[in-house]
């Protein structure tokens, strides 16, 4: 098998869980939905249009947030669901259960660097945002070779952009992964959708307080592309916003509204 040298992923934000209505920060807690969350994703999922078909597979965290939404995204799409521990979502150790005033008052000039930039913090008895982003490319690279035989479409058969170059074969580019919907709660949905993990092109060039930004934000679905730096030159950019014509830029403007 061809060695992976991008990912292209459907990542979904899984939530708001009860802890997160209540304003706590949750971390890797393994909270339930609140009963409107099913509701969004159902109508999120509604929005992908032709993009659906596109889809090889859908993997996601264990947390129940996650498995939920994932059952639905899989069975819009028709394909095989995939749970790895792998992408769980980073533990925020003692600040779990908090409420981020909280955290700032007992806190305050971690938690002040902390929202600047988290990579460059670890929270007490936390995993650490570093950790966690090697984790989760790690894992989704695992997938790709092992759970091959499991995707209901061939890799012959999956989506892969238009104008990505020469040495297509069959409608997929050497090296590049099928679309892969990927289902995970937020700050793992800010790393991957800001572009910030570690062994992917320009990583190390981003502003990481945008990984707060789409953590946070109101955005529940992205289409990004991550290209793993093989060559060591961190020149690329490794996040892309993807349109392969009319029907997805339809879908991926309706999911940028939702």
């Amino acid at each position: 098998m061809t060695k992976i040298r991008a990912l292209n992923l459907l990542v979904f934000r899984a939530g708001p869980t009860v802890w997160d209505a209540q304003g706590l920060v949750s971390g890797s807690a393994d909270m339930p939905l609140i009963p409107e969350a099913l509701h969004l994703a159902k109508a999120t999922f509604a929005c992908l249009n032709g993009t659906a078909s596109k889809v090889a597979a859908v993997c996601c965290g264990p947390e129940e947030a996650c498995v939920k939404a994932a059952d639905l995204f899989a069975a819009y799409c028709g394909v095989q669901e995939l749970v790895d521990k792998g992408l769980q979502e980073v533990s925020l150790g003692l600040w779990e259960g908090l409420r981020e005033g909280e955290i700032s008052h007992r806190y305050t000039s971690l938690h002040r660097q902390w929202r600047q930039d988290p990579f460059s913090v670890v929270v007490p008895e936390s995993e650490g945002f570093e950790k966690a982003a090697r984790r989760v490319v790690q894992t989704l690279l695992k997938l790709m070779p092992k759970r091959a035989a499991m995707l209901k479409r061939s890799l012959l058969q999956a989506h892969i952009p238009r104008g990505l170059g020469t040495g297509l074969v069959g409608g997929l580019a050497a090296g590049e992964s099928p679309l892969i919907g990927v289902v995970v709660r937020p700050w793992i949905f800010g790393m991957l959708v800001a572009g910030w993990m570690p062994g992917c092109i320009d990583a190390n060039g981003r502003d990481p307080s945008m990984v707060r930004d789409w953590a946070m934000g109101s955005e529940r679905m992205r289409q990004v592309r991550l290209v793993l730096d093989t060559q060591g030159s961190g020149k690329q950019n490794n996040a892309q916003r993807l349109s392969s014509g009319p029907e997805d830029a339809h879908a991926q403007r309706t999911l940028e509204a939702t």
